[in-house]
């Protein structure tokens, strides 16, 4: 897997992002249109198949190993319990590394005019306690095999340990 580009000579593919030539610089450089989305090629009967796989900005990285967070989304959506997750792809199998160490429950999600989930705005406020003070949010921690209510106090001993670390900016995404 890996991020869909195109060698694109001129600009007419990509005209920029409007007023922000910043942003715009980083889907163009060097001749090479980077698009922001993640694909494989499959090659069947002798003809390649390029399948979107998800957005650059879905990497879960644990352990040292990149997935997408859409194959993690699929495989918890397929739960009876569950309504809809953030993302949804077909086919594959869930690897242990997979299974998430924090969830979080929301009675409706935000959509895109396009229907597609706003995973932004579930990004930004993430798991922090001090952004949902109520929301309903469950962790496990290294070695547990259930989930347990995630609570202020649990929050404010993993910023201590980030902090001793010096891996605290990383809560602060």
């Amino acid at each position: 897997m890996g991020e869909i580009c195109r060698v694109a000579g001129d600009a007419a593919l990509f005209q920029g992002y409007f007023d922000t030539p910043d942003a715009s610089r980083t889907k163009l450089r060097d001749g090479v249109y980077h698009s922001g989305d993640l694909g494989h090629v499959l090659v069947r009967d002798g003809r390649r198949h390029l399948y979107f796989d998800g957005r650059t900005d879905d990497w879960i990285r644990k352990d040292g190993e990149n997935f997408s967070a859409a194959q993690v989304a699929r495989l918890v959506a397929e739960h009876p319990d569950v309504a809809l997750a953030a993302a949804q792809v077909s086919g594959g199998g869930m690897d242990r590394k997979w299974f998430p160490d924090f969830v979080r429950i929301v009675d409706e999600f935000s959509f895109t005019e396009t229907r597609k989930i706003l995973v932004r705005e579930l990004k930004r406020s993430h798991f922090d306690r001090e952004r949902l003070p109520d929301a309903p949010l469950y962790w496990r921690e290294r070695g547990d095999t259930a989930f347990k209510p995630f609570r202020r106090q649990d929050f404010d001993e993993l910023r201590r340990r980030f902090a001793a670390a010096e891996r605290e900016p990383l809560l602060d995404v």
